[in-house]
């Protein structure tokens, strides 16, 4: 009776996408990223520096390897200078190690439009509360990677291929996401961090940006409902509602990756 009911509320949530994606808004409150556009980078040739001090900001473009990020840093950095934001554009490492001393008293850490597929290490900073990854090519970050971030107010991972979101920091009061644009979401690994937000003891609120381009996929497959694979491509919205209606509906998900068919 319970596999029952269960499925039929898969099936009702499924059939209310239209209705949903209709119904959501963009929304946006919490701070922007440093960020700067491409005709700002700094000058290609072997000899200069790929990064341009903009005062208390750094900005870095046409990154090939650790060691022309650190020589950068150190070209446009004055001796003594406080930098609180930092902005890579177009890093074509294909992983990244972050956890990096010099990073820890930024505010504003963006690192988009890159070749970027695996972020390595944990972040680890008392004052960042904006982190833009957004617009590379990333299918896996760190589990801790954000795990130690309590101040951070903004996180941009859309428009990249990861199927798992990083563990949050429970001391984080007000939260903004933006997860679209990546078709490999996992719907159990959203579910979770709802989780982890109803539990905190001193969470304020969750928002997801870009509603109207956040789907994650929902697989039942090999479950007591049946021996089939079916899976659902769900808008955020509809994940929150599952979230509300059945708690035991996490225990049903299995992890739907790169082999599924689509129903």
């Amino acid at each position: 009776m319970h596999c029952r009911m269960l499925c039929t509320l898969l099936v009702v949530i499924a059939s209310c996408l239209v209705s949903t994606v209709v119904a959501s808004v963009f929304h946006q409150e919490g701070p922007e990223c440093f960020r700067k556009a491409p005709e700002e980078c700094a000058p290609l040739d072997v000899t200069s520096s790929r990064c341009k001090n903009f005062g208390t900001d750094i900005y870095c473009c046409h990154i090939d390897s650790e060691y022309q990020l650190i020589n950068g840093l150190k070209a446009a950095v004055k001796p003594s200078q406080k930098i609180t934001a930092l902005h890579i554009r177009n890093m074509t490492l294909v992983r990244l190690e972050v956890n990096i001393p010099e990073w820890r008293n930024l505010v504003s850490l963006s690192i988009t439009d890159g070749n970027i597929s695996q972020i390595i290490g944990t972040l680890e900073s008392s004052h960042l509360s904006c982190l833009n990854l957004s617009n590379n090519y990333i299918e896996e970050t760190d589990p801790l990677l954000i795990s130690k971030l309590s101040t951070l107010v903004r996180l941009d991972i859309s428009n990249n291929n990861i199927s798992l979101t990083p563990s949050l920091s429970p001391s984080l009061v007000k939260f903004e996401i933006d997860l679209s644009n990546n078709p490999y979401i996992n719907c159990h690994n959203v579910l979770d961090m709802l989780d982890q937000i109803s539990r905190g003891p001193s969470w304020d609120q969750l928002h997801f940006d870009n509603r109207p381009q956040t789907v994650c996929r929902l697989c039942t497959a090999h479950t007591k409902c049946g021996p089939y694979t079916r899976v659902n491509m769900l808008y955020v919205d509809n994940v929150e509602y599952m979230n509300k209606v059945s708690a035991a509906l996490t225990l049903e998900l299995t992890c739907c990756m790169w082999t599924m068919s689509s129903i």
